[in-house]
């Protein structure tokens, strides 16, 4: 729970909380709408957050994300939590890294 300069209470979702551009929480969300068949590159770029974020920085956004994930979903199962984290983990890592095929136009 976060308290806002003035003292609204936010209740978030993170992992680990910190500070960082205000476009990049985006990413990860629309990573799933690409996959699901939407054009994410149109989506993010119609979003107020995302005005004046290069094509170079979506693409290392997600780059960033799909080696993480990638690199997370390798490791061994975890002794807590869902037993299909490292299943999601490595869904969203090649989610990401399809994505960024698509807009750098690799094939996959």
């Amino acid at each position: 729970m976060l308290i806002d300069a003035h003292s609204a209470a936010w209740i978030c979702d993170w992992n680990w909380p910190c500070l960082g551009s205000s476009w990049f929480d985006l990413v990860p969300l629309l990573t799933t709408a690409h996959a699901d068949g939407h054009d994410g590159s149109a989506l993010f770029a119609a979003h107020p957050t995302a005005r004046g974020v290069s094509r170079d920085q979506l693409d290392a956004a997600l780059a960033a994300l799909s080696g993480f994930f990638l690199v997370s979903g390798a490791q061994p199962p975890p002794d807590f939590g869902s037993p299909f984290l490292r299943q999601h983990q490595t869904w969203i890592g090649e989610a990401a890294l399809r994505w960024l095929a698509d807009r750098r136009g690799w094939s996959f």
